[in-house]
């Protein structure tokens, strides 16, 4: 095990974080920042402007570390740094917000700089007021851990996810349960702001909701954004000429929005992003799987004799399709790490498959996803024309991996890796329950499909040394994990269609293309109320497996994110007169 992380200054700080993925050096800084907020009332002056520019720094900061192919909120965390910097002279904690405004903004360089002065800054305040200076960087060090540790994934995932882990890991705030009493004080001075004039005259009231939603975070307290992505993006984006008008206007304005958005309809725009964010994909494996008849059907791989022409095909289609990706871009004002990423790929594939690297390509396909998954919004940076260019390339690369074999083999020992040997007897139950599912689902699952699941089913059964039969059931794994790709993306993007609202119909714009993209065919399924029923129906039986076996299996392909919402929305049957549009 990796000796813990016990970093307590500035310079360990900024040392540790060179050459971090920059949506580490975000999350590190906001959630920094985010621990002093309550040092606010010791303003002595101007504490309304103040506390203003403190959280429109770090709610926007939050936003950009959630959503960072928005070219606009970056924008807006630039100003909001200029703004929470004018205030920095009030106390460290100002200064703490504005180095994680200015890390939600910068170039890579410089934004871990900005994200090491963001928790230095922060510690200053908190020792100041004798309020969890120490634990402030117990607590930073903490992040910084769970970062190495998190496994794999993109590093927006990792990122994102450890903004959903408590504040203060080893504490509860409220009650301030460590010896030192740090905490302690730190939450008195959170409800001295609570009650005070300032709050009270100036109308604080919805960030006070907003930071309680973040905080106290103690272990069992699950945090999140009280604005939800609609209202959060709406309030980042406003000019500052709104933002001017001072404390009681802004705040006012926030509270009427919030009066006007439903809470459900905050908690489903946090839904559609969320899955939206973490849509299954396929990936290299025995089988992959689509729809075809409007069933969903295996694609198996083919002969040799065929495998050479296609893989050939591919590749001509991937540089084609990567060329001109980079030519669109260098006629926009593009961030420079997805050029950067087109370059590289373009760079490492030759003219002919049988040169191709399938090594070389795997890691290159993992950047280009990566940026698939962050600007292939509509509302990110890119033109909308090149962010679809990007998701297509991204699947059109993926398909390609698919014709080299020892790309699967490279999945199957990973998978391998992640399965404990003593769950892999329960792993192996779990699956064969969601093919025995699966497989009596026949009116929307294609024979061919039912045949390759009932295929692995027997593999892994078969009697083999254990070392065998542990790769079996994780290559076993992979093809469960593709069949259910497709099948649990057409199941969300049908429930969630149905609960969309004229609040949350702008969220769902932006998140429906990720869900279903690479999937026109089940798309137009969509719109069958036989299909969405069969589907619907077979996806309550699998659920009870998927989250047995993704419990066991880490990540399991993103797949358990999906069945969380998927047993929020499902009981919502489909009506009599159809599916939604």
């Amino acid at each position: 095990m990796a000796e813990r992380l016990n970093i307590t200054s500035r310079k360990e700080l900024r040392a540790w974080l060179k050459g971090k993925p920059r949506d580490w050096l975000r999350a590190i800084a906001v959630r920094a920042a985010l621990r002093v907020v309550p040092l606010m009332q010791r303003a002595r002056r101007n504490r309304e402007d103040v506390s203003l520019a403190v959280f429109r720094a770090l709610s926007i900061s939050l936003r950009v570390t959630l959503q960072p192919g928005d070219k606009s909120l970056r924008s807006a965390a630039y100003a909001a740094y200029a703004a929470a910097y004018a205030a920095a002279y009030a106390a460290a904690y100002a200064a703490a917000a504005a180095d994680a405004a200015y890390a939600a903004y910068a170039a890579d360089a410089d934004a871990a700089a900005y994200a090491a002065d963001a928790a230095a800054d922060a510690a200053d305040a908190a020792d100041a007021a004798d309020a969890a200076a120490a634990d402030l960087w117990v607590s930073v060090s903490w992040d910084c851990q769970w970062l190495l540790t998190a496994g794999t994934g993109e590093p927006q995932t990792q990122a994102q996810k450890l903004v959903a882990q408590p504040l203060w890991p080893f504490s509860d705030v409220s009650t301030g349960t460590r010896s030192d009493e740090g905490l302690r004080r730190l939450w008195q001075l959170w409800d001295q702001f609570k009650a005070s004039d300032t709050a009270r005259d100036h109308g604080f009231a919805p960030w006070i909701a907003w930071y309680e939603a973040l905080v106290p975070m103690g272990p069992n307290t699950e945090p999140h954004d009280f604005f939800g992505p609609a209202l959060s993006h709406r309030i980042a984006t406003q000019p500052n000429e709104w933002w001017k008008r001072g404390a009681k206007a802004v705040n006012a304005d926030i509270a009427q929005w919030l009066a006007e958005t439903p809470p459900a309809d905050l908690a489903l725009a946090a839904d559609m992003e969320a899955v939206a964010d973490h849509a299954p994909q396929q990936g290299p494996a025995a089988y992959r799987f689509g729809w075809q008849d409007d069933k969903i059907a295996a694609e198996p791989p083919a002969p040799a004799s065929r495998q050479a022409a296609i893989a050939q095909d591919l590749l001509a289609a991937v540089r084609e399709k990567a060329a001109d990706l980079a030519e669109r871009l260098a006629r926009s004002n593009a961030d420079p790490r997805v050029c950067r990423t087109i370059d590289r790929l373009l760079g490492t594939l030759p003219q002919e498959a049988t040169a191709l690297r399938p090594g070389v390509l795997l890691s290159q396909a993992r950047a280009v996803l990566a940026d698939a998954v962050i600007y292939g919004d509509p509302s990110s940076e890119l033109p909308a024309d090149a962010a679809a260019m990007l998701l297509d390339l991204s699947e059109t690369t993926r398909d390609l991996q698919a014709c080299y074999p020892e790309l699967r083999e490279i999945e199957v020992e990973r998978a391998a890796l992640a399965l404990d040997p003593a769950d892999a007897p329960r792993v192996q139950r779990g699956l064969n329950a969601v093919t025995q599912a699966a497989r009596a689902a026949d009116t929307v699952i294609d024979h061919s499909a039912a045949e390759a699941l009932a295929t692995m089913t027997a593999t892994a059964a078969a009697e083999a040394p254990a070392a065998v039969q542990h790769k079996r059931i994780a290559d076993y794994a992979l093809v469960v994990r593709n069949f259910l790709s497709p099948v649990l993306r057409f199941a969300i993007a049908n429930a969630l269609a149905r609960e969309v609202t004229d609040t949350t119909q702008k969220v769902w714009a932006r998140a429906k293309p990720k869900i279903i993209r690479g999937s026109v065919d089940g798309l137009e399924a969509m719109s069958k109320p036989t299909v969405v029923i069969g589907i619907a129906a077979m996806v309550g039986h699998l659920l009870g497996p998927i989250a047995g076996v993704a419990a066991l299996l880490a990540g399991f392909g993103r797949i358990d994110a999906v069945v969380k919402l998927l047993e929020k929305y499902l009981p919502k049957q489909p009506p009599p007169d159809g599916p939604a549009s």
